[in-house]
Parts: C-alpha cells; structure tokens; sequence
C-alpha cells in the first residue's frame, strides 16, 4: 500500500497541477492569437495580451479551485479531504479549459469573443443547434483536443514529487503558516490586483489592437462579461445611466448634439390616400459579399438577380446587432438592450415598438417566419408589441401538408408562398398589412430542400479579405443564398404584378452577415455588411424622389429601415435620435449600429468609421480605399462620434425610462389568448 503523501508533497503537487493548468489557457490563447491573427500582427504585439492574459487566467482558475483549495488545508486534519481535493482541482481546471476552448470555437463563428448571444443555446432550438454542431463543426477534434488539454495538467502533478518520503511529524505552526499564505496568494489571484481596483474589464486593453486585446480574456472572463450583458436587461438604476456611460451629463446635453447635427431633418411626404401593404423580409444571413459575389459562374441570387433592376439597392448597409434574434429586435424595437421581449420586460407593451405604429395606423400585423411558432418565445411576447398574428413552420405545414420540417423550419420557399397568399386574402378584405418575413434556410447546416434545382455554381471566390477555405462549407452557403435569394424574387415579382388596388413597399435585408472567417481588423463593414434593398409602387417612387436625389452608394443601416417605411406608408417623420428616412433627401451622414465594434456600437460614413468604447472614449478608423485604417481621431470623427454616442444614449435613456414606468405593471395571457394588464 503506498505511503500516504506528506502535507508539503500535497502543496507541491497542487502547485504544480495549478501552474499546468495555466500553461495549458496560455497555449490555448496562444493558438488562439496564431488562428486568427491577420499577417501584420506580430507575435510581439501579442507579448502584453499573454501575460495579462496569465494574470486574468489566475484570477478564474483561483476563483474556481477554491473548494479544492479549503479541502487541501482540512487534509492536513484529515487525510481523507486530499483525495476530495484532487477531484474539484481536476473538475475546476475541466471548466476553465472547456470554456476557453468554447471561446476558440465562438470566435471561429462570431468574430468576437464569448458574447450574450451564447444565451441562445437556451433560447434556440437547444436540439437544433446540436445537430448543427455536429453537421458542421469538427466535434471530434474539439473532443479529443479537450480531453488531452484536461488530462495534462492531472498527469503532471500526478507524476511530480512521487518519490516517499520517510514519515515525519510537520509541526501545526509550519502547515499554519504555509495555509495562511497560501490563502493570500489564492486572495490576491482571485483579486488580480494589490492596487485600489481589482483585476477587471478595463484592463484588457493593453493595446490600440481590437484584436490583440480580444485575446485577453479569454473562456472564463469572456463568459462572465457576456453574463453580465445578460444581467444588464434588469435595467438596474436611474435611467440617467444609458447617459452617463456614453459621457453626457444629462439629457438635454444629448439632445442638444442631435439637434445641431440633424438640423436638415424634412418633414415627411403626405400619406398616401390608400396606405400601401409594407413587407419587411428579413433573410437569414444574406451578407453583403455574397450579394456581390453573384455573376455568370457564381449564381448566389437566383430570380432575385432579375428584380433588382427595378430596386433600390443600398450595397453599404451594416446590420443592427451580430445575431438573429438581436438584429430582430433592432429592427423592430430599435432597441440596444437585447433580448428585450424575453426579458422579464417581454410581457409588457413597448411603447417604442415600430409594429405597434402601423397597428395604430389600421394595418393588420403579421410576423411570418420559416422557422418555428416558439422561437425564442416569439409566439407569446410578439403579440405584446403589436403583432396580431404569429404564423410559423407549423402553421404554414398546416395550410400546405406536403412540406416537410427540417432542422431550423422549413424551406424559405414555403414561407414565401404563404405570405403571397396572406396579402391576397387581406387586398379582397380591402386591410393595409404589415408582414414582417423571416427566413431560416441559409444557416447551417445549409441544406437546400431535396425537390428544388438549383442554377450552376462552378466556383466561391470571394475577395482576399475572407480568408475563409473551407471549399466544401462555402458551396454548400452558396447554394442555400442562392435557394433564399430566388424565392425572395420569385415572391417579389408575383406581388408587384398583383397587389390589386393597394399597392406595396417592400424591403429586404439580412439578419446578419454569412459566418464566413474576415481578416480581424480593417473589414468589420465587410463582417457586418448587409444589404438593403426597397422595391417601390410608381407611385411611391414618385412621392419619394420629389426633389431628391437617392444616394445608393451612401453607408445605411438596420436602424434606417423602420424610420423609411413610416416615412413613405403614413407620413411619419423620423426623430433625430433614430435612423434617416432614405428617401426624404436627409444628408446626415452616421449610420450606426449596437453591436459589431465598440461596447456599445459603432458608426460609419463617407468620413470613416468610430467605435463607441464608453464615455467620450472613441476608436477612429479612416478610409484607404476599401479598408478601415486605425488612426487619430480628427476633428470631424470626434463629431460624429458624439453624435453616434448621443443617439445610443438616448435611445437606451427611453427605453430605460420606459422600464422604470412600466415595472408596476403586470401582464398575463389567458387560456383563449387574451391580454390582461394589471396595476
């Protein structure tokens, strides 16, 4: 029976064990760097990065051993406790690695370190995402790697100070003292600091590198940090705070920036007589690049190809947020703060809700997607912002029971039929609709449905800015754009030849961008791109182009989505806190989006681009041709800046406000779907 180990032995093989482990999230940061850095990032510039990265390492590895830590001091009671002690050590190290590992992967997909949209593994299909996993991402790989990874550091201390030593009687005051140290250095690991701050969020950025400074935190801050974005939807405080952290003492100091800036706000056109049906399809990964890509040997648009002729087409367009669900709830809520509708504010009225405009203005209000009734609780809280009705896969399999529901819905051609018939029925009703559109087909795992012929796509090449080989996965993204991308022009073309007496607006734009691996730095309007395109009645062309000319070439956003088809549907002018009606001949040139660059956001132009990093603090970026160049912040990028800053905040100011108004007020859904709010 071997001897059991002396008290000293014990905190030897724990050093080591704990000193492994941190060598084992170096070397992931590492890879890391090495993975996704672009060629004119140094290893050097990475020095900084590594060793705060070791420090913020220290601190979560500390956090997460301290029941192995108490556990090691009762061994020296009572021999039993060590082997309890081995078992949280290994289990803490399993954690730290795992999600530093995951970290790897997200970024891999997002661009972006562990963010609040690693909440959706909840809220999504939970299954779905598994299978997509397991369809498009090397889980073996992962695997093997994280069990090697894990492993190290258990072997290592296992093997470390083996040989027996003869048994001897460690005095208390010794295995006091060496306890009562260790205990300070678990403390100051845990603390990260012996200065007045402890170890936090600010100090990542150990460079002007967006990129070197992504490596800093790696698995377990990122998580933290994205838990707290989570935990930001309590909207804990004074409303003030949306100010505040975007460096404006008050309101009216916020107001008084866009009222300077936005002086040239027009006065929207005269509605129409008979308001026109107003569809907003949002589509599933429709990236700019792709939309570009398209040519004779390269079909990504399909039937879509044939209708943009006729379109307004806004190439420079950047989504509102970096996922599914929060370019959603940009789009339709304008708001920052996501996920709002399945906060615990999701079962109340917005009153900033843009559906619930047209619901004022006497349209019918549909939410129409490819994907499932229940997603992230569409079914329950859209009602509640203005939506009269929630139509999904399995509704939509009910009006045509020869389709057949895939892993994310069903196919987006689907959808499209059933929308073309919705606004038939309601024309013979003589009802204006607004049908907000989501598609699902173009996302892994990027299966086309089996009945549909696709056209020819000989080769994906995209600029050298994608630096993306996955020669299989791109075809396979190419051909569910280019399935998309037809039935959206297939559906446009059917309702512009027939919309009866009411005539239509129609835009299209991405959720997102295609998951496709950018360069880090330089090309995030490229990694963010979308389009935006608007297809008009001749009489709404007339109305819009009165005295104005339409810059196409302009940079536009999600946020001028909403703001343009009030504008053009019932006459509502923008306010200068939200997005630019397109087509009033507004010349402010900012258009921003929540998420992408920056903590809160970011805004671009023909002047260059800033990310808003909190405060007045700004990230400026000029133009070298394509490219986003770090630089100076000039005069005119500090102005925009504060302008971008200045709408954040106050849109975030209402929406707070709104929340302090509201949080006596209950709402409850009755068994026939009733809604019931109570005082």
């Amino acid at each position: 029976m071997p001897m059991p180990l002396s008290f000293k032995q014990r905190i030897a093989k724990a050093i080591v064990f704990f000193v492994s482990s941190l060598v084992i999230l170096s070397l992931i940061r590492a890879v890391f760097f090495a993975t996704y850095k672009t060629p004119e990032i140094t290893f050097a510039e990475f020095l900084p990065a590594a060793w705060m990265g070791v420090r913020v390492d220290a601190k979560w590895l500390a956090t997460l051993a301290v029941p192995a830590w108490l556990l090691l001091c009762l061994s020296a009671w009572r021999y039993v406790f060590w082997r309890l002690a081995v078992w949280m050590a290994g289990l803490a190290t399993a954690i730290a690695v795992t999600v530093a590992v995951v970290n790897f992967g997200f970024y891999d997909f997002y661009r972006t370190p562990i963010s609040p949209i690693i909440f959706g593994l909840f809220q999504d299909d939970t299954t779905a995402i598994v299978k997509t996993l397991q369809a498009d991402w090397p889980v073996f790989q992962y695997l093997t790697s994280l069990i090697i990874l894990i492993a190290f550091p258990l072997v290592i201390a296992r093997f470390a100070f083996r040989q027996q030593e003869e048994a001897s009687h460690q005095s208390t005051t010794k295995t006091i003292l060496v306890i009562l140290v260790g205990t300070a250095l678990m403390f100051g690991m845990i603390r990260g600091s012996f200065g007045t701050f402890p170890l936090r969020q600010q100090n990542f950025a150990v460079t002007n590198n967006a990129f070197v400074n992504a490596t800093v935190p790696g698995g377990l801050a990122s998580l933290y940090e994205a838990w707290k974005g989570q935990k930001v939807l309590e909207l804990k405080g004074e409303p003030k705070v949306a100010l505040t952290a975007l460096g404006f003492k008050s309101l009216e100091e916020a107001q008084a920036v866009l009222e300077s800036a936005r002086k040239d706000v027009p006065t929207a056109a005269h509605p129409m007589k008979i308001k026109p049906n107003v569809v907003v399809a949002i589509m599933e990964s429709m990236g700019r690049d792709t939309f570009d890509l398209h040519s004779e040997n390269c079909n990504t648009l399909g039937s879509l190809a044939d209708e943009l002729s006729d379109a307004v087409v806004f190439r420079n367009g950047i989504s509102v947020n970096s996922g599914t669900f929060p370019s959603l709830e940009g789009i339709l809520f304008d708001s920052p703060l996501t996920p709002l509708t399945q906060s615990r504010y999701g079962r109340k009225t917005f009153d900033f809700s843009k559906v619930n405009d047209f619901k004022k203005e006497g349209y019918k209000t549909v939410f129409l997607s490819a994907g499932n009734e229940s997603w992230r609780q569409v079914d329950v809280n859209f009602p509640l912002q203005g939506f009269d009705e929630i139509i999904g896969a399995n509704a939509i399999q009910k009006r045509y029971p020869q389709v057949k529901i895939s892993t994310w819905g069903l196919g987006d051609a689907w959808m499209f039929k059933a929308a073309t018939e919705i606004l038939k029925e309601n024309n013979d009703k003589q009802q204006p609709v607004l049908l907000v559109l989501l598609s699902v087909t173009n996302h892994p795992p990027h299966e086309v449905p089996s009945d549909v012929a696709l056209a020819s796509i000989e080769e994906v090449v995209y600029p050298h800015f994608v630096e993306d080989d996955r020669k299989e996965l791109l075809e396979s993204m190419a051909k569910t754009y280019q399935y998309a991308s037809d039935s959206l022009g297939k559906f446009v073309r059917e309702v512009r030849k027939d919309t009866g007496a009411r005539e239509s607006i129609i835009v299209a734009t991405g959720d997102h961008n295609a998951r496709l691996r950018y360069k880090s730095q330089g090309y995030w309007h490229h990694a963010n791109g979308v389009p935006i395109i608007f297809w008009l009645s001749e009489s709404l062309k007339q109305i819009a182009g009165e005295g104005n000319v339409v810059d196409t070439n302009r940079w536009v956003s999600h946020r001028d989505i909403f703001p343009t088809l009030e504008g053009l549907a019932f006459g509502k002018q923008a306010q200068n806190y939200e997005g630019r009606n397109l087509f009033s001949g507004e010349t402010f040139d900012v258009a921003s989006a929540y998420a992408g660059m920056g903590k809160y956001g970011w805004a671009i132009g023909s002047w260059g681009a800033v990310s808003l990093d909190g405060g007045e603090k700004l990230s400026c970026y000029r133009w070298r041709e394509d490219l986003l160049e770090s630089t100076e912040c000039s005069e005119t990028m500090v102005q925009k800046g504060k302008q971008a800053r200045a709408q954040r905040a106050i849109v975030e100011y209402m929406i707070r406000s709104w929340a302090m108004r509201n949080k006596s007020i209950s709402v409850n859904i009755d068994a026939s779907g009733q809604v019931h709010t109570k005082l």
